[in-house]
Protein backbone atom coordinates (compact mmCIF):
# COMPACT_ATOMS: atom_id res chain seq x y z
CA UNK A 1 0.00 0.00 0.00
CA UNK A 2 1.16 3.76 -1.05
CA UNK A 3 -0.37 4.60 2.48
CA UNK A 4 1.57 3.56 5.91
CA UNK A 5 0.26 2.45 8.52
CA UNK A 6 0.90 4.68 11.55
CA UNK A 7 1.38 1.93 13.88
CA UNK A 8 4.05 0.19 11.57
CA UNK A 9 5.73 3.95 11.23
CA UNK A 10 5.19 4.06 15.04
CA UNK A 11 7.29 0.58 15.30
CA UNK A 12 9.81 1.28 12.85
CA UNK A 13 11.03 4.44 14.48
CA UNK A 14 10.92 2.38 18.24
CA UNK A 15 12.90 -0.40 16.50
CA UNK A 16 15.10 2.23 15.09
CA UNK A 17 15.32 4.18 18.32
CA UNK A 18 16.30 0.88 20.18
CA UNK A 19 18.95 0.87 18.15
CA UNK A 20 18.46 -1.63 15.92
CA UNK A 21 19.44 -1.48 11.99
CA UNK A 22 16.82 -2.18 9.66
CA UNK A 23 16.67 -2.63 6.07
CA UNK A 24 13.41 -3.07 3.88
CA UNK A 25 13.32 -5.90 0.94
CA UNK A 26 10.26 -5.73 -0.33
CA UNK A 27 8.56 -6.81 -4.34
CA UNK A 28 7.61 -3.55 -5.17
CA UNK A 29 7.64 -2.01 -8.76
CA UNK A 30 9.37 1.41 -10.23
CA UNK A 31 6.44 3.82 -9.78
CA UNK A 32 5.14 2.61 -6.43
CA UNK A 33 8.69 2.97 -4.73
CA UNK A 34 9.54 5.73 -6.49
CA UNK A 35 6.56 7.52 -5.30
CA UNK A 36 7.15 6.49 -2.23
CA UNK A 37 11.05 8.00 -1.92
CA UNK A 38 9.78 11.04 -2.83
CA UNK A 39 6.69 11.57 -0.30
CA UNK A 40 7.18 9.14 2.49
CA UNK A 41 9.46 10.23 5.25
CA UNK A 42 9.57 6.72 7.09
CA UNK A 43 12.46 5.93 4.62
CA UNK A 44 15.13 7.59 7.33
CA UNK A 45 14.68 4.78 9.53
CA UNK A 46 16.10 2.58 6.81
CA UNK A 47 19.97 1.91 6.53
CA UNK A 48 19.21 0.51 3.70
CA UNK A 49 16.65 -1.34 0.79
CA UNK A 50 16.22 -4.18 -1.93
CA UNK A 51 13.39 -3.45 -3.88
CA UNK A 52 12.43 -6.46 -6.52
CA UNK A 53 12.38 -4.06 -9.51
CA UNK A 54 15.36 -2.66 -9.26
CA UNK A 55 17.65 -5.89 -9.02
CA UNK A 56 14.96 -7.98 -10.87
CA UNK A 57 14.27 -10.62 -8.62
CA UNK A 58 11.78 -11.18 -6.17
CA UNK A 59 10.58 -12.77 -2.55
CA UNK A 60 10.67 -15.32 -2.26
CA UNK A 61 13.02 -16.27 -4.31
CA UNK A 62 16.28 -17.18 -2.39
CA UNK A 63 18.45 -14.91 -4.67
CA UNK A 64 17.00 -11.64 -3.28
CA UNK A 65 17.56 -12.59 0.16
CA UNK A 66 21.56 -13.65 -0.72
CA UNK A 67 21.21 -10.00 -2.33
CA UNK A 68 20.20 -8.16 0.87
CA UNK A 69 22.66 -9.82 2.93
CA UNK A 70 25.99 -9.05 1.02
CA UNK A 71 24.92 -5.98 -0.19
CA UNK A 72 24.89 -4.69 3.21
CA UNK A 73 27.38 -7.19 4.88
CA UNK A 74 24.99 -9.05 7.08
CA UNK A 75 24.88 -12.18 8.92
CA UNK A 76 22.01 -14.33 8.10
CA UNK A 77 21.97 -15.97 12.08
CA UNK A 78 22.13 -11.91 13.26
CA UNK A 79 19.29 -11.19 11.43
CA UNK A 80 15.21 -11.15 11.89
CA UNK A 81 13.23 -10.96 9.04
CA UNK A 82 9.46 -10.23 9.46
CA UNK A 83 6.75 -10.62 6.13
CA UNK A 84 3.00 -10.99 5.85
CA UNK A 85 3.58 -14.30 3.81
CA UNK A 86 4.34 -17.43 4.83
CA UNK A 87 6.49 -18.40 2.16
CA UNK A 88 8.51 -15.33 2.14
CA UNK A 89 9.81 -15.84 5.68
CA UNK A 90 10.10 -19.57 4.97
CA UNK A 91 12.39 -18.61 2.45
CA UNK A 92 14.30 -16.46 4.83
CA UNK A 93 14.35 -19.26 7.17
CA UNK A 94 15.89 -22.07 4.66
CA UNK A 95 18.75 -19.48 4.68
CA UNK A 96 19.31 -19.34 8.40
CA UNK A 97 17.79 -15.88 8.93
CA UNK A 98 15.30 -15.91 11.52
CA UNK A 99 11.64 -14.85 10.25
CA UNK A 100 8.52 -13.78 12.12
CA UNK A 101 5.05 -13.64 10.40
CA UNK A 102 3.78 -10.50 10.38
CA UNK A 103 -0.28 -10.02 10.95
CA UNK A 104 -0.58 -6.61 12.09
CA UNK A 105 2.08 -4.19 14.29
CA UNK A 106 0.61 -4.69 18.17
CA UNK A 107 1.44 -8.80 17.23
CA UNK A 108 4.54 -7.95 15.69
CA UNK A 109 5.85 -5.34 18.82
CA UNK A 110 4.37 -8.26 21.27
CA UNK A 111 6.40 -11.09 19.26
CA UNK A 112 9.68 -8.70 19.24
CA UNK A 113 9.40 -8.26 23.19
CA UNK A 114 8.89 -11.53 24.10
CA UNK A 115 12.35 -12.08 21.58
CA UNK A 116 14.24 -9.02 23.53
CA UNK A 117 14.69 -7.23 20.93
CA UNK A 118 12.28 -3.89 22.59
CA UNK A 119 11.36 -3.19 25.91
CA UNK A 120 8.27 -3.93 27.28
Amino acid sequence: SLVPDPAMVALIEELHGAGHALYALSNMGHASIDWLEQHQPFWRFFSGKVVSARVRMMKPEPDIYRYLLVSFDLKAEECLFIDDSPANVAAAQALGIGGMLFIDAAQCRRQLIELGLLPA
